[in-house]
């Protein structure tokens, strides 16, 4: 039996900001250096990096894993209610979830009414595929 390959599913480029350094290239060249088959990219409520990423994974031979980390909480009046907000790392598993993706992290940052892009739990149990 062959051994399992580890995959990092959490990663974030400089479209975390403050949270990310390298760029979406220099992490697919990272895992090519290590010889990963996949990488995946998960910035903070964004999904600026993931062109880039998902081009590079292709001129390098990886598998894209794309994604984003979002902030969520179950109620959209956190900042007035001190409503706990808790982190949650969304993968794309088809085509159309990498649109909601997109969508969502639009979303986020229309919003302006708190200090941290934040999703309400109750929104995200209207998408159920990908």
């Amino acid at each position: 039996m062959s051994k399992p390959e580890f995959v990092h599913l959490h990663t974030h480029s400089y479209y975390s900001l403050l949270d990310g350094l390298s760029s979406p290239k220099a992490l697919v060249r990272c895992a090519k250096d290590l010889d990963f088959k996949s990488v995946a990219l998960t910035d903070h409520g964004s999904c600026g990096g993931l062109y880039n990423f998902q081009k590079e994974c292709k001129q390098q031979g990886i598998k894209p894993i794309l994604g984003m980390e979002a902030y969520i909480s179950s109620d959209r009046f956190v900042k007035e209610k001190g409503t706990p907000i808790n982190h949650l790392v969304l993968l794309a598993k088809t085509k159309s979830a990498i649109g909601i993706s997109f969508i969502l992290a639009l979303w986020v940052i229309s919003k302006d009414s708190i200090t941290s892009p934040v999703l309400i739990l109750n929104y995200l149990k209207h998408i159920k595929k990908g």
